[in-house]
């Protein structure tokens, strides 16, 4: 009985709901493209900022060209989206930015992106 209690306690602290928003960049960019302006400006109208534990930037490029300039890409997409959004998001949550450099699928397009992924309390 004590080992389910345990396990359900772990289940329980572990599951969280997440929400996430995608900004795409055009071609050995990292300007967030005006398009996108009024998606981030209203993260907090959009979104129940209040129940936000994290926040995560996450960089991605195409194939095309050097893994290690992908990477220094990448991580430069998920700042310029960060410091797009700063205004939006309140100080408390823990934002994390990660640079994952190349992703592969089958449209280059779809591979040059930020994911802003926002994680809510269980």
């Amino acid at each position: 009985m004590r080992i389910l209690f345990v396990f359900l306690l772990i289940l329980t602290k572990s599951s969280f709901a997440q929400d996430t928003v995608r900004v795409y960049f055009e071609f050995g960019s990292s300007k967030v493209a005006p398009k996108y302006y009024n998606q981030l400006n209203d993260l907090a109208s959009d979104y129940d900022l209040s129940q936000i534990d994290s926040v995560q930037f996450i960089g991605y490029a195409d194939s095309v060209g050097k893994w290690n300039a992908n990477v220094r890409l990448s991580k430069k997409r998920a700042k310029n989206t960060y410091k797009y959004c700063k205004r939006a998001l309140e100080k408390k949550e823990h934002v994390s930015i990660l640079a994952k450099g190349e992703d592969v699928k089958n449209n280059h397009s779809e591979n040059r992106r930020v994911e802003i992924i926002l994680h809510y309390s269980a």
